[in-house]
């Protein structure tokens, strides 16, 4: 397997796992936490590189799952106070985390191979120079085969809890009727984010791993409302914005999350105006149409009110008199009457 192609199977898989459990952030109205998650990870994981003195320990992984889990602890904590709300209390934890990271990767890092540009973005190219060797043989990149066991994981957990997450992220208090534990099936599921975040953290670092959730879900939102779907068209999307962003990673010989997460971005505004049912211009021709419509039926009842026309007449077209009269009592001009007149003779 060359470089490039492996490179572009890291970007993918962690793509695909990331649009997985970010259309269940999506749906349970939850796409912040992500955002936390991935922030608060940041000073476990140089605290944990300060120690082992490289980035390849699995016990960065536990640091890193360490932090996210302080992150909720405190999060729920100034929560609690009530003085602030529950996003306000993320956005101080994570934020707070997160420039505590920062500043001990640039003081007490400074000059190691752990810097804050790889934190932040990841860089898929690194990851895919860390292989796996058995028995003299290369079986490929480490952060592929994470990234394949995290995604088998995500993809066993929903399909096994289908019917409970659903109930759960749309109505809780039923879920909790049935007896489905929705406090159990919710700690599943963020448990499931945090090992996708902390996964792909060294492909695509601590801010784009968030767009890589949150923006293939999203314009899949606009695309469809069953939550089946939903799952398919963010996966598309995801491999759409994969293959996009690893081309022009080539062409502008960059860092391929980046471009990645940016094609994921283009395509939620692509899918913004042209979705067929939730796109501006659907909605826009949806509008339209309803203040015709309004327009159409303002100006039929004006006729009956002014006896210009019997109900089995209202489609014939009014003389100039008559939609001056009604031009007068709407308050209209002669030709906003005479279009609407239009649209009903259409009918």
């Amino acid at each position: 397997m060359s470089l490039e192609l492996s490179v572009f199977v890291i970007l993918w898989l962690a793509s695909l796992t990331a649009s997985i459990v970010g259309t269940l952030l999506l749906v349970g109205r939850r796409s912040m936490v992500c955002e936390g998650i991935s922030h608060a990870m940041l000073p476990g994981i140089a605290i944990a590189f300060w120690f082992v003195g490289t980035q390849y320990s699995p016990w960065l992984w536990v640091s890193a799952a360490i932090g996210g889990v302080l992150m909720v602890v405190l999060t729920a904590g100034v929560a609690n106070t009530r003085r602030v709300d529950p996003d306000a209390a993320l956005g101080i934890v994570f934020s707070a985390m997160f420039s505590i990271g920062v500043l001990f990767i640039a003081r007490a890092l400074a000059g190691t191979s752990f810097h804050a540009e790889c934190a932040i973005e990841g860089n898929a190219t690194l990851a895919a120079l860390d292989r796996v060797e058995f028995a003299g043989r290369d079986l490929g990149p480490r952060a592929m085969w994470s990234l394949l066991v995290a995604l088998a994981l995500v993809i066993g957990a929903t399909i096994a809890a289908y019917k409970e997450m659903k109930l759960m992220l749309f109505d809780k208090l039923l879920a909790r009727r049935f007896n489905y534990r929705p406090r159990l099936l919710e700690a599943i599921w963020m448990s499931a984010v945090s090992l996708v975040t902390v996964i792909a953290f060294e492909v695509a670092g601590a801010v784009l791993i968030v767009g890589l959730m949150i923006a293939p879900a999203a314009a899949a939102s606009l695309c469809t409302d069953r939550l089946g779907r939903l799952f398919w068209v963010a996966a598309a999307i995801a491999t759409v914005a994969s293959i996009t962003g690893m081309f022009l990673a080539l062409r502008l010989d960059i860092s391929p999350a980046g471009p990645t997460a940016s094609s994921a971005g283009l395509l939620f505004v692509v899918a913004m105006i042209f979705a067929p049912n939730q796109g501006w211009i659907a909605r826009s021709i949806r509008e339209s149409r309803a203040r015709r419509q309004i327009a159409s039926d303002l100006v039929a009842d004006t006729r009956r009110r002014l006896g210009l026309r019997s109900t089995a007449s209202e489609t014939k077209p009014l003389s100039a008199e008559e939609s001056q009269r009604v031009a007068e009592r709407l308050g209209w001009t002669i030709q906003q009457v005479r279009r609407a007149t239009a649209t009903r003779s259409r009918r």
